[in-house]
Parts: C-alpha cells; sequence; structure tokens
C-alpha cells in the first residue's frame, strides 16, 4: 500500500504510466468478471493450499480484492479459518512426538483470550498462528472462533483500504490530482492508524502476561 503511494507521488511517475497500468488491470478484471464463479472457486481452493501450507496472506489478499471486491472479505475469511484450522488438526497430531518440549510453552489461563491477542500481533505468519494454537491446548473449535474472531477485522480493513485505493485511481484517470487521492483515502488511514494503536496496546498487554509468568 505504501508502495503505491509512493508511485503516485513519485516525480518519475507520468499520468500516462498510470493510465496504461490502470487500463490493464481493468481488462484482467473484465475477463475475471465473464467467469467470476469459476474464478472465485480457484482462489477459494488456492487460498486454502496457500494458508496451509505457505502462510503469507498479503499476496492473495491483494489479488482477491483487486478483483473480487467486497466479495473477497467473504471468500477470504472462510477459505483463510478453514486453512489455518487443516494446519491446526495437522500440528495436534504431532504434539505427542514434540510432547516434551510443549510443557514448558503451554498456556492454561486464559489461554482463548489470549489466543486471539496473538493472532491480532502483526508480522507473524499465518503458518506459525495455526501451529501456535498447540501450545494454547485449544481444541479445534475454540481454533476456529478465535481465528474468525481475530482475522476477520484485519482482512475487513485490509479490503476496506484497498478498495478505497482502487476506486480513487478511477477519479485520478480522468483527473490527475493528488489532492483527490488523500482525500479518498483519509478515512481509510485513520482507521489504519486507529487499528495499529489497538495492537500496539494488545501486543503490550500480551508481552506483559507471559512476563509475570
Amino acid at each position: 500500500m505504501i508502495l503505491i503511494l509512493l508511485i503516485f507521488t513519485s516525480e518519475k511517475f507520468e499520468q500516462n504510466n498510470f493510465e496504461l497500468l490502470f487500463r490493464y488491470y481493468e481488462d484482467l478484471k473484465f475477463k475475471v468478471d465473464q467467469n467470476r464463479l469459476l474464478y472465485m472457486s480457484a482462489y477459494f481452493i488456492i487460498s486454502i493450499l496457500w494458508i496451509c501450507l505457505v502462510g503469507i496472506v498479503s499476496p492473495i489478499l491483494v489479488i482477491s480484492t483487486l478483483f473480487f471486491g467486497y466479495t473477497s472479505c467473504i471468500i477470504s475469511i472462510v477459505s483463510f479459518t478453514i486453512g489455518s484450522s487443516i494446519s491446526f488438526i495437522f500440528a495436534k497430531s504431532l504434539k505427542g512426538s514434540i510432547d516434551f518440549e510443549l510443557k514448558k510453552f503451554n498456556v492454561k489461563n486464559n489461554a482463548f483470550f489470549l489466543f486471539i491477542i496473538f493472532r491480532f500481533i502483526p508480522g507473524i505468519p499465518f503458518m506459525i498462528k495455526n501451529f501456535s494454537g498447540v501450545f494454547f491446548n485449544l481444541n479445534i473449535k475454540q481454533f476456529t472462533i478465535a481465528t474468525i474472531l481475530s482475522e476477520s477485522p484485519q482482512i475487513i480493513l485490509f479490503v476496506f483500504v484497498l478498495n478505497r485505493l482502487i476506486q480513487s485511481s478511477e477519479i485520478l484517470i480522468s483527473n490527475f490530482d493528488l489532492t483527490i487521492l488523500y482525500n479518498e483515502l483519509l478515512t481509510p488511514i485513520l482507521l489504519i492508524v486507529f487499528f495499529l494503536v489497538f495492537i500496539f496496546i494488545i501486543k503490550i498487554k500480551f508481552q506483559n502476561y507471559f512476563y509475570k509468568k
């Protein structure tokens, strides 16, 4: 997101380049819209496998938002939850072989709530988040609910901000005025700031909990 804003504000960036890029995106989106259900189904399956095996969400979340808009919120929340749950089940199946190592890390008090906070901490790959559910002694139901509660707000915020940026880009095609971009993105930027403050607070509380232990 920051990279895109830097491109817009770069002196070397020209309106023609922007229009060319946006037209290319529109052509791709038109092709996707022609077979929307097919592409959405493909994304759904691929994202489940991606979350299970890779766990880096930003690339596929950007792609889904670009081509499916706000619908990608629902698709991503469901597919990410399924993929995460599969990873968690796999981790639980290995718990017996590494139980000795896990004993000193297990969380027993307020495990469900602490796991939700843990998943809110930015920069942690999904793979680690999913496998860490074992350390919190969660069952599959608790893990699934915690994943939905913690990841849904982050996915919705990401999709909202990116969609506003796309809408701003459409306006810039007809009138290349950077003030329009800043005005359109003011609300998303404020939401991001508030969200980061919130993340910082719960991260401190999470760290303090384990420090006291």
